[in-house]
């Protein structure tokens, strides 16, 4: 586990109840499957269950927690049912010190031969889209390769991680604005969805700053390249911060509703780089004002005002509440803080 930090009871109470409902097979879900020609069973690995186990990380009385995601994972063979469980694999091998040998093994092995079809290209993020590319996914693959590039010794595999940022950002750019759209489709040359839609924004920024991470001082040309990617982002997220400190649904939407996930997910990039690298005193004002917002957003253990999931390019419902996508965040970026905190104390 990564620190002694400790979760609330409340917030704990809501991570349970998000993993339970993520994880509950409803009958209008089994009905689905089931004329899909399909088992009815839930994806444990897909990416929100991804955020809670990396959040659970931080706390070491929730180690069982994460063994019982891992054990259930491993009953399927660590099956990769969608590219986003390569999330889920980042945060086992890379959070947590409780995968085997022989579990990372597996793991990595099935990781890797999912993405087989797409070495050297950009990874779609559904199967059955192969040529429509989504901002969701740099948050996800881009790390895990990168880092399983480094511990192969296999710099193809971290040219291959680094790829996913540089293709995206040349071909889903809005040029006016440098704002990224949700998607591109590269057989038609199209640009799809919104264009800075804020939790695409969070998606781009958290992947950027693991990546950061992993590249270290052995990749330096690298790390600086995608460096220069997110300080341009971060100065954007500068430009467009909400007068209460958050991020709204849509960046340029200044005055619609604020977006919790958008805000924490966004923050949590800068909390991953502050604890490690540091981040310039010039943003620092744009941290506090994120966290003193998302502060406002957390009632008994939730985080309020986060914008439901995405249906689709094009599809960003207007409903809010407490998700995954908030919760986990806040809590990931209340540890790095304390964490970074104490490492201050002790120089």
């Amino acid at each position: 586990m990564k620190s002694n930090y400790i979760i609330t009871s409340k917030s704990k109470r809501e991570l349970e109840r998000l993993l339970s409902t993520n994880n509950h097979i409803s009958f209008e879900y089994c009905i689905k499957r089931i004329l899909r020609g399909k088992a009815p069973r839930k994806d444990v690995a897909f990416w929100p269950n991804a955020q809670i186990i990396h959040a659970y990380t931080f706390d070491a009385s929730c180690e069982n927690m994460i063994k019982q995601v891992v054990s259930l994972w491993e009953r399927r063979q660590f099956t990769v049912t969608e590219y986003d469980d390569v999330l889920m694999a980042y945060v086992l091998s890379d959070k947590t010190a409780l995968l085997d040998s022989e579990q990372k093994e597996q793991l990595t092995d099935s990781i890797m031969a999912s993405l087989q079809p797409y070495i050297g290209r950009m990874i779609p993020y559904r199967k059955n889209n192969p040529n429509i590319f989504y901002a969701d996914l740099l948050g996800m693959v881009p790390q895990f390769l990168i880092s399983y590039g480094i511990k192969e010794q296999d710099d193809a595999i971290v040219d291959w991680g680094i790829q996913q940022f540089t293709s995206f950002m040349e071909n889903a750019t809005d040029t006016k604005t440098g704002l990224p759209y949700h998607a591109y489709n590269d057989t038609k040359n199209e640009k799809l969805g919104i264009i800075g839609w804020g939790r695409a924004m969070g998606w781009i920024m958290t992947g950027l700053a693991e990546s950061i991470i992993s590249l270290g001082s052995k990749y330096p040309k690298e790390q600086k390249k995608l460096s220069e990617y997110y300080e341009k982002y971060l100065r954007v997220i500068e430009k467009y911060q909400r007068a209460d400190g958050g991020i709204s649904w849509q960046l340029q939407a200044l005055e619609g509703p604020l977006d919790s996930s958008a805000t924490a997910m966004i923050l949590q990039s800068m909390c991953v780089l502050n604890a490690s690298l540091g981040i310039d005193k010039e943003f620092r004002q744009v941290m506090q004002g994120m966290f003193s917002c998302l502060d406002k957003c957390y009632v008994d253990g939730k985080v309020e005002n986060c914008s439901a999931e995405c249906g689709g390019i094009g599809v960003y419902p207007q409903n809010y509440g407490s998700f995954a996508w908030s919760v986990a965040p806040y809590i990931i970026c209340k540890a790095l803080t304390e964490k970074k905190e104490a490492d201050d104390v002790k120089r």
